[in-house]
C-alpha cells in the first residue's frame, strides 16, 4: 500500500505555480467502488495478500497539460468492471484539484503571496 491506506482510495495530486513559482500542492482522495480483482467491489474476503484486492495503481500522470493521457485511461479502463462509473470518478477528482488550484490563486491575488505562503506554515 504505497499509497498509505488500500487499493480503492485513489489520490490525484496537482501543483499550483503562481507567477511561475510553486505555492501549494493540492490533493484529492476518493474512495473508487471497484478497482477490479476478483471480487465486486474490490472487497475479497478470501484475500491474503493485496493484489487479491484489485489493481494497485502506482504514481503516474493521467493528465498533461490538462489533456488526459490515453494510454493511463486505457490501462483504468482495462482493469474496471464499470469503466464508465471511473471514468466519472476521474473527472470529479480531476476537477476538484483544479477548482483548489483556482481557488489558491484567488486568494494569492486577494491577500497576496508572502501572507498566503505565512498561512500555510
Amino acid at each position: 500500500y504505497s499509497a498509505g491506506t488500500h487499493n480503492q482510495d485513489i489520490r490525484f495530486v496537482r501543483p499550483v505555480f503562481y507567477n511561475g513559482g510553486l505555492v501549494a500542492i493540492t490533493m484529492s482522495l476518493c474512495h473508487w467502488t471497484d478497482v477490479g480483482g476478483p471480487m465486486p467491489g474490490s472487497f475479497n474476503p478470501k484475500a491474503t495478500e493485496c493484489f487479491a484486492e484489485g489493481i494497485q495503481l502506482p504514481a503516474m500522470k493521467i493528465y498533461e497539460n490538462d489533456e488526459p493521457v490515453r494510454h493511463t485511461f486505457d490501462l483504468i479502463k482495462l482493469n474496471m468492471r464499470v469503466p464508465h462509473d471511473r471514468m466519472g470518478d476521474i473527472a470529479a477528482q480531476y476537477q476538484a484539484v483544479r477548482q483548489m488550484e483556482r481557488r489558491v490563486c484567488e486568494y494569492v491575488d486577494r491577500y497576496g503571496l508572502d501572507t498566503i505562503l505565512q498561512s500555510f506554515e
